[in-house]
């Protein structure tokens, strides 16, 4: 008997798939397997991490990028090949004005794989597409819209080293903007100098190469995260090369700023941040200012009062059909081998089971929403969001000053236990303090 889209997708898998915090493909595996509705109580009480794990061992399956937009049909998308498309400075170099130029005439698609675009803008002289998120079959990879404005969350820092509370904060910002078309984040790792001026960091540093690896090695995240390892400086041309690249082609493309509250304050909020009017904060690690004992929020100099985010119910809709069809089109291509047709994915749309799913996932957007505020800034338009931690008790000694002294003070044949579940990527991280020493003596 076939099961039922609504009945294979156990609450766990669909909760993890939500938050994103691990790797989608596998938890897809879980719901693609006929056997799954008589399973499905089981799944609930297994840990989404012993999916994770036993994950691990598989060959991953690699598919081509395949879009979907709300509706009942598949998009026409953005086709560069991997091989023998032009260069980004060729590209950009063309003038529309003479027909006879090549690449003039840009299709006006309906979507597009983002990470290919980041590709052409970061490896610029390049004719080769390189992966930039999860190529795995079942990723969901940041498709850039033109129905929207398509954001991107900018999250730079030092990361020496990298934490538990880093990926909690990203992660929390990234399932509750889903409303404002948040497709994607950047994380930017910044240079070695400005390591150097932290605690402890005199003895305790990692280079700019490693700290990227320590957050591109987790799994979970390169499903729609990806790290900016290049230099500071070179910064403002990469992402003049991305816009331009995005907004040639008729997408609107925006960017956005997380930063703990350290950088966000009731005497401290500016104008702009890494050239962003609008700011994402998050307080896992560290406390807020702006938040009372008892809760409530204290107004920040020059913005409005705090206000509960209000969605509207048409972005809603149209967010859970979106992830529907694609629980529904990974469902099938982890089944058959290959993606539903237009048809296919209609006759699928059109039931019962399927209008369910669409209202719990509503329902999940929903709860994970409360107690996610913002406030608008001076300028017209422009907005603070603030996003509570779901737990502070678990994040509340998550910082980086507080794992290099673990680091110091820890022996080597402990230290791996004294870093699990603090640090990410533990087992990466000692290799690198193991080298870091050989290094200096």
């Amino acid at each position: 008997m076939e099961t039922s889209i609504l009945d294979a997708v156990p609450d766990a898998i669909l909760d993890a798939i939500l938050d994103r915090r691990f790797p989608v493909a596998p938890l897809l595996r879980v719901i693609s397997t006929p056997s799954c509705s008589r399973k499905r109580k089981r799944s609930r009480s297994r840990s989404v991490e012993a999916v994770v794990d036993e994950d691990e061992e598989r060959e991953p399956i690699f598919s081509p990028y395949h879009p979907i937009i709300s509706g009942t049909s598949f998009a026409d998308y953005a086709h560069l090949p991997l091989v023998g498309w032009p260069n980004a400075q060729e590209y950009l170099k063309r003038d529309p004005n003479r027909p006879e130029t090549a690449f003039t005439r840009i299709p006006k698609h309906l979507a597009a794989d983002l990470g290919k675009y980041i590709s052409m803008a970061y490896w610029p002289e390049s004719t080769v597409l390189r992966p930039v998120f999860n190529q795995e079959a079942g990723s969901f990879r940041p498709t850039l819209r033109r129905s929207r404005t398509n954001r991107i969350i900018l999250y730079p820092g030092c990361f020496n080293p990298v934490h538990e509370g880093h990926r909690e904060l990203l992660c929390r910002a990234y399932a509750c903007t889903r409303d404002v078309n948040v497709i994607a984040a950047i994380v930017i790792a910044l240079d070695n100098d400005s390591v150097r001026e932290k605690e402890y960091a005199d003895e305790i540093w990692l280079r700019k190469t490693q700290r990227a690896k320590l957050w591109s090695g987790h799994r979970g995240l390169r499903d729609w995260a990806w790290v900016y390892a290049k230099a500071d400086d070179e910064w403002d041309n990469f992402q003049e090369r991305l816009t331009r690249l995005i907004t040639t082609v008729g997408f609107k493309l925006e960017y956005v700023a997380l930063f703990g509250p350290d950088h966000v304050g009731i005497h401290n909020v500016r104008a702009k941040w890494w050239d962003c009017e609008n700011m994402i904060v998050n307080d896992a690690g560290r406390a807020a200012d702006f938040v009372c004992e008892d809760g409530k929020l204290t107004r920040l100099n020059t913005c409005s009062n705090w206000e509960p985010v209000s969605i509207d119910k048409e972005e809603m809709d149209w967010m859970s059909t979106l992830t529907a069809q694609w629980l529904l089109s990974s469902r099938s291509f982890g089944k058959s081998g290959k993606w539903p047709s237009s048809l296919e994915l209609t006759n699928e749309c059109d039931t019962e089971e399927f209008k369910a799913l669409i209202e719990r996932i509503t329902e999940e957007y929903t709860h994970r929403m409360k107690g996610v505020v913002s406030c608008r800034k001076q300028q017209a338009g422009r907005w603070i969001r603030y996003i509570p931690t779901v737990d502070d008790t678990v994040w509340k000694d998550s910082s980086s000053t507080h794992l290099r002294r673990i680091i110091k003070t820890t022996p080597p044949d402990q230290l791996y236990e004294k870093l699990k579940g603090k640090a990410l990527c533990p087992r990466t991280l000692v290799r690198y303090v193991g080298d870091m020493k050989i290094d200096r003596s």
